[in-house]
């Protein structure tokens, strides 16, 4: 009974305390130095961040890592440099607040670049982003209700103009030769 207190500072002069980074927070974690054969005792529980932790910063990694292999990828690829600063500052919760265009241009980005879907944290960031998407299209329907006009904001644009009879004549001429 004397001596618990003494095993306790023990264990905490000996253990190796490292700062991981979780989100936008630090997170204080113990961990505990290998022991030799001779203790027998239990080793105490080790601190570790939950897994859906793990996967969380392994997708920030893996996109960070995605972003950076070619010098001018965050130019090029903004909306998808956005998710990734967000993600870095605030962590998954930030992709809630992020618009839903932006969302889904950056998706496309992350489709394209990426060839290999074996990455844990890409996949996860895939899949969290396909269901965000598809949660807030909904919500935008359901809020605007299903009215029949023509939605601008789509990544297809197509963009019409009158001609004039002589255009017409014009293109005609240059089509029969």
């Amino acid at each position: 009974m004397l001596l618990q207190p003494l095993v306790l500072l023990n264990r905490l002069l000996t253990s190796d305390f490292k700062l991981r980074r979780q989100g936008g927070r630090l997170r204080v974690v113990v961990e505990q130095p290998a022991r030799s054969s001779r203790t027998n005792s239990q080793p105490a529980p080790v601190s570790r961040p939950a897994p859906a932790a793990d996967i969380e910063l392994t997708m920030q990694i893996e996109l960070r890592h995605l972003l950076t292999q070619h010098n001018g990828t965050r130019r090029l690829m903004r909306h998808l440099g956005y998710i990734e600063r967000a993600l870095r500052k605030d962590g998954p919760e930030a992709l809630d607040g992020i618009p839903l265009e932006v969302l889904s241009k950056g998706f496309a980005q992350l489709k394209s670049i990426v060839t290999d879907w074996s990455c844990p944290g890409l996949s996860e960031l895939r899949s969290r982003l396909s269901i965000l998407i598809a949660a807030k299209e909904e919500e935008a329907r359901s809020k605007h209700g299903h009215s029949r006009l023509s939605d601008f904001f789509t990544t297809t644009r197509l963009q019409v103009s009158e001609a004039t009879p002589s255009d017409f004549v014009e293109v005609q001429k240059t089509w029969s030769k």
